[in-house]
């Protein structure tokens, strides 16, 4: 998927999708916070339900480590770079 048709899904619906954006071992270390720190049964998908709330984070992970290693990635970068039109990003 191009970075034109990124920023018109993100533009019309509020979201995208960015096939290999980071490398999987990042996305491996997150779902280990949500088993191991959260409980969090990410193999019960019947039960994911259990922990999101309307208008809320669905996970408070925002401020974990293994959150922010995927989003100073360099390559995850250059994605909400060409995104937003702009190298200078707010952290």
């Amino acid at each position: 998927m191009s970075v034109s048709s990124n920023t018109s899904q993100l533009s019309d619906y509020g979201w995208t999708r960015r096939q290999s954006a980071i490398p999987v071992d990042f996305c491996h270390r997150l779902v280990k916070v949500f088993e191991s720190e959260l409980e969090v049964p990410t193999n019960d998908l019947s039960r994911w339900d259990e922990y999101g709330r309307d208008g809320h984070d669905l996970l408070p992970i925002w401020g974990h480590q293994a959150q922010w290693d995927i989003r100073q990635h360099p390559q995850m970068h250059g994605i909400w770079a060409a995104l937003w039109g702009a190298e200078k990003l707010w952290a």
